[in-house]
């Protein structure tokens, strides 16, 4: 299925390209061809991204961050931004804290409550421009028992 991602983090279309090339080249992923991955604000302007990429695409898939909050509450606030016609062709994944989550489920290392990228600057030396390098360690089998790569996983 080809399918575009939007993301609210600068550096994550270039890290969710690259994770699911590595699930596609492990044979872990057969299904998704991605046409577009973006970087975009939850806002107004949402919505008409979502219709420009269904015009190549049959599913956009929107990951955004709820930074620790109630996830389903930053669903539904996701949702208020996509129209009627769009939302049947969208599927939302919102990460606890942040996409950086998933790299720290692979490499095993504990965030106890805490921001994922705090925890990755204190054990190793992560700045935000670093996400995408870390792909090449991530372990996708681990990663597909993590409940919010599930989520995603599930699309």
């Amino acid at each position: 299925m080809r399918t575009s991602f939007i993301m609210e983090d600068h550096f994550g279309p270039y890290f969710i390209k690259e994770l699911i090339q590595k699930k596609q080249n492990e044979g872990m992923l057969r299904n998704i061809t991605i046409a577009k991955a973006k970087r975009v604000p939850l806002g107004p302007k949402i919505d008409r991204v979502i219709s420009a990429m269904l015009s190549e695409v049959e599913k956009v898939i929107l990951i955004f961050d709820a930074d620790g909050s109630d996830i389903l509450r930053k669903k539904q606030n996701v949702k208020n931004f996509i129209s009627r016609k769009n939302i049947d062709y969208v599927e939302i994944v919102i990460m606890k804290y942040e996409i950086e989550e998933w790299v720290c489920y692979s490499l095993e290392t504990p965030i106890r409550d805490r921001k994922p990228s705090e925890v990755l600057k204190e054990t190793q030396n992560y700045e935000k421009n670093m996400l995408k390098e870390f792909v090449p360690q991530i372990n996708c089998q681990k990663l597909q028992q993590c409940e919010s790569f599930q989520r995603l996983y599930q699309h």
